[in-house]
């Protein structure tokens, strides 16, 4: 039997990130619904292949900034699936807005983690309420890697 709390990795091609094309992503997410709603709760890390030669960071590159855009426009129950603990709450994040320099560190500013988080509450909460599920363990959780 395998551990509850290992990630499920979605592997997204170039060629879909280049085609804009997030049904492979959305129906798995969607194939969770309604019998695998708790066991992927917040396991979820997309892994972007064909990338791994470029220098450029995956947020620097402006078909990747794209896809995860429109992903995040079209999946309320972003911040449901993805795993907390991992770096995709980041740089989700990092996809949407643009990516803050200091000192050889990258983060959001303020001002944009604010605007990301609270995008994604709002859309939590309505793929919550529209699943008929409570939001709070995800909540509690993202909020904690936060602070």
């Amino acid at each position: 039997m395998t551990n509850e709390r290992e990630p499920v990795i979605i592997q997204v091609s170039k060629k879909m990130v280049i085609d804009l094309n997030i049904s492979f992503v959305c129906n798995i997410l969607n194939s969770f619904i309604p019998k695998l709603l708790d066991r992927n709760r917040n396991r979820v890390r997309l892994e972007v292949l064909g990338y791994g030669l470029d220098e450029r960071e995956l947020y620097d590159i402006p078909e990747v900034r794209l896809f995860f855009k429109k992903l995040f426009d079209d999946v309320d129950g972003a911040f449901y699936w993805l795993d907390p603990n991992s770096y995709m709450l980041i740089l989700w994040g990092l996809m949407l807005f643009p990516p803050h320099r200091v000192n050889g560190m990258v983060g959001l500013a303020p001002d944009d983690l604010k605007k990301y988080l609270t995008w994604g509450y709002i859309k939590l909460n309505r793929f919550c309420q529209i699943n008929n599920i409570s939001p709070e363990p995800s909540t509690n959780e993202i909020g904690a890697v936060f602070m």
